[in-house]
């Protein structure tokens, strides 16, 4: 938890600065893989809207039930390693934090539906 409240502080604020360059709007779709205890997912949530969907998905979501988040979220129990995720529903998948901490990073990528081994680097 004392990990999770550290990324948070250290990387929030670049993190959605840097998102915010993609131009989020209203009623996208986003997934962020690997939410944690979901201050991105709630900083999304307010990007897309009440029209749009948030999925805050995480192996082990404990701490996202523990925080309040909006409506248009919904947290789901995800592994990135074993699991692929319907990458054309979404407008935006995100991860922050996550291919460092998973022993097959390129698995993971791509389950996420990167094809190549390139991805966009936010901290």
């Amino acid at each position: 938890m004392e990990r999770l409240e550290l990324l948070q502080t250290l990387y929030d604020t670049s993190t959605t600065q840097q998102l915010a360059r993609l131009g989020i709007r209203a009623g996208w779709q986003c997934l962020e893989v690997g939410a944690g205890r979901g201050s991105i997912a709630h900083w999304l949530a307010g990007c897309v809207g009440p029209v749009g969907r948030v999925v805050a998905a995480d192996m082990d979501p404990r701490f996202l039930r523990r925080v309040s988040l909006p409506s248009n979220v919904e947290i789901r129990t995800l592994n990135i390693l074993t699991q692929a995720v319907e990458v054309q529903q979404y407008d935006l998948v995100y991860c922050r934090a996550l291919l460092m901490n998973v022993p097959q990073p390129e698995v993971a990528l791509s389950n996420m539906g990167f094809q190549e081994q390139r991805a966009l680097n936010l901290r």
